[in-house]
């Protein structure tokens, strides 16, 4: 009796076993499937980036640009009419931060500097701006002086950085750089 007892007791835990093997099965060919449409979803945005940055090129080369384009009530983007318009993605975050301070009155918390930037548009956390500002302070003839925990200030002779908004196309002045 003992013997039997086992047997059905493996027979149920192979059910089982089949049953879950068919379970993931099932699960496995759903994800493949959302993956496939995935991949066609993303080729598809990467092909129609590729035809927006090719009209861009062609059209700063060839149309002219006004000398300030409105992005948001505080942040303006500087684009000279015998420039070239970048379509190297977005500005780095020490240029974001150096506008964010300008925009503040030239010193700010960061915090202060986050949420300018979270009103353009850009999402960064605090470390992020925080190690932007850091860098911005220690490389050589630095542009942002720390003047407490968590307080920063712009050094003088500090030049205008453009700046666009996450929700614009990258537009950069002098040599198409950011």
């Amino acid at each position: 009796m003992g013997g039997e007892g086992m047997d059905t007791w493996a027979e149920e835990a192979v059910r089982e076993l089949q049953v879950e093997l068919k379970r993931l099965d099932l699960d496995a060919e759903t994800k493949r499937a959302a993956l496939e449409r995935a991949q066609a979803d993303y080729d598809t945005v990467m092909a129609e980036q590729a035809t927006v940055r090719e009209m861009l090129t062609w059209a700063s080369k060839r149309l002219p640009v006004q000398d300030v384009v409105e992005v948001t009530p505080t942040l303006r983007v500087q684009a000279y009419a015998s420039r070239q318009l970048s379509v190297a993605g977005p500005p780095a975050q020490t240029d974001l931060a150096i506008q964010a301070l300008r925009q503040l009155g030239g010193s700010a918390t960061t915090v202060q500097v986050r949420e300018q930037l979270e009103q353009a548009g850009y999402q960064y956390n605090q470390t992020q701006i925080r190690s932007a500002l850091k860098y911005l302070a220690r490389k050589n003839n630095p542009e942002v002086e720390a003047t407490g925990p968590g307080a920063w200030r712009l050094r003088s002779g500090t030049e205008d950085v453009p700046l666009t908004s996450a929700h614009t196309p990258a537009m950069y002045g002098i040599g198409g750089s950011p």
